[in-house]
């Protein structure tokens, strides 16, 4: 399953999803992650209602994890958290 990130326009926060985004990564952070090559994924497991992608990407000397979905070409952000120590070292290999 691919995604092509120029049909995308614009983002989708609202009361839902903002609050809990910036409670630990800065909503900058998180539409940053979008820029550059990131790595994203289809999420095979919990795609059953709606399609959902997996991305990992360095923003600001941090690397970031997001799950998101595509609704009407907009973005939404279910999950933004910073990579574990771990998940940097697999992130590493994976654009190497």
């Amino acid at each position: 399953m691919d995604i092509n990130l120029a049909d995308i326009e614009s983002f989708e926060w609202d009361a839902g999803n903002r609050p809990k985004v910036e409670k630990r990564v800065p909503i900058s952070v998180v539409e940053s992650a979008f820029l550059g090559q990131p790595l994203i994924s289809y999420d095979d497991t919990h795609s059953k209602i709606e399609q959902r992608w997996f991305l990992m990407n360095q923003v600001e000397k941090r690397h970031v994890f997001l799950i998101f979905t595509v609704r009407h070409k907009k973005i939404r952000i279910i999950s933004a958290r910073y990579m574990h120590k771990k998940e940097v070292n697999k992130y590493g290999k994976k654009i190497s």
